[in-house]
């Protein structure tokens, strides 16, 4: 909907999935599962025991994230190859397109990766961190080349400002932090 140089750069990162290899995950966007597993908050209570009330991880609301949990107790439970990416795939997706925007979703994603490392540690190593195909950058047009460029400045700034929430929650604040504001860009109107 936005013609500024970071909402085609967040456009680009999207379609071309920021140049990296294949995922081993599921998309938050859309994914199909058989197998259902997600615990519950009561089911939680023996990994919850052992934590302080942190104001930002908010460890005691349980699991968000079901993609991330999910992809983790799939490979743990089915190894590498139960999860595959189908290419010829197609979704409708509204991408953020602010820096707001990008800055929400950026922070759901790398709280609930963290979170998910301090209570279930044993899924760490299923966990797949996806690698840069400088390859595939170096053949996309320069355009694409580009608007990568525009994108990890912009992630940067979304790191510099995690670091900043984290440490602003976990010292200062006497309020746990609300990581669910909405990202109103990326409702697609009916």
């Amino acid at each position: 909907m936005r013609r500024t140089l970071l909402a085609a750069a967040l456009y680009c990162y999207n379609r071309v999935e920021g140049f990296q290899t294949s995922r081993r995950y599921f998309n938050g966007k859309l994914f199909a599962i058989r197998d259902w597993q997600a615990p519950t908050i009561e089911q939680l209570q023996p990994r919850l025991a052992g934590l302080t009330d942190d104001r930002f991880y908010n460890y005691h609301s349980g699991l968000r994230v079901d993609d991330i949990w999910l992809s983790r107790d799939i490979l743990l439970r089915h190894g590498a190859q139960a999860i595959r990416e189908v290419e010829a795939a197609e979704i409708s997706y509204q991408p953020p397109e602010t820096l707001t925007g990008m800055y929400r979703m950026y922070l759901r994603m790398r709280r609930e990766i963290e979170r998910l490392n301090v209570l279930f540690p044993e899924s760490v190593p299923a966990h797949q961190a996806r690698q840069h195909d400088r390859e595939a950058e170096r053949r996309a047009p320069v355009t694409d080349r580009l608007l990568l460029r525009v994108f990890n400045l912009a992630l940067v700034w979304c790191k510099i400002r995690y670091r900043m929430d984290r440490f602003y929650y976990q010292n200062l604040s006497s309020e746990t932090m609300d990581a669910w504001k909405p990202v109103r860009e990326t409702k697609i109107a009916p």
